[in-house]
């Protein structure tokens, strides 16, 4: 066999491994950061606005929460609840001392120690939160989305150092 015939089988050889392999899995695990400032898409007194709209809600309107053990720890801190209709009114003294408790930021452990990520901060993650409307593939074309579905993109975003 003539050299140039070989390097020919090689090269095949090895875009034919590139094209099996899936790059995203090859991608490092890494915590993002973000370094910019923060952007200051509104004002403010926009902000403050939009703060004393929704302590209006949650005073005036309430929440319906579905969870009996919600509603316990809502009633154990403070807040007024009907157990009848599962709604809780919270007060904005209580939001903001609640709020106040909060860390700016923390760490969420991971099994593997390396792939701990920090919420908060200058850090930027990514997760899967939700399921999908529609789906696609090449089986069955576009349909509506399941659970089962929602399983293999969780799956997938598992598998992925990048998201």
């Amino acid at each position: 066999m003539s050299r140039t015939a070989k390097e020919r089988r090689n090269r095949r050889g090895s875009r034919r491994r590139n094209r099996n392999e899936i790059p995203l899995l090859s991608v490092p695990f890494r915590q993002l950061r973000n370094r910019l400032a923060p952007l200051e898409v509104i004002s403010a007194e926009q902000v403050e606005q939009i703060h004393e709209a929704s302590m209006q809600i949650l005073e005036d309107v309430g929440l319906r929460w579905l969870d009996e053990e919600a509603l316990d720890l809502w009633e154990k801190a403070g807040a007024k609840i009907d157990r009848s209709q599962k709604h809780a009114w919270l007060d904005r003294g209580l939001v903001m001392e609640l709020v106040a408790k909060a860390p700016a930021s923390f760490t969420w452990r991971a099994r593997n120690p390396a792939h701990d990520i920090i919420i908060g901060g200058d850090s930027i993650n990514f997760f899967g939160h939700s399921g999908m409307v529609y789906v696609s593939d090449l089986d069955a074309g576009r349909r509506t989305g399941t659970f089962q579905d929602f399983e293999k993109l969780l799956k997938l975003q598992q598998m992925s150092n990048v998201l």
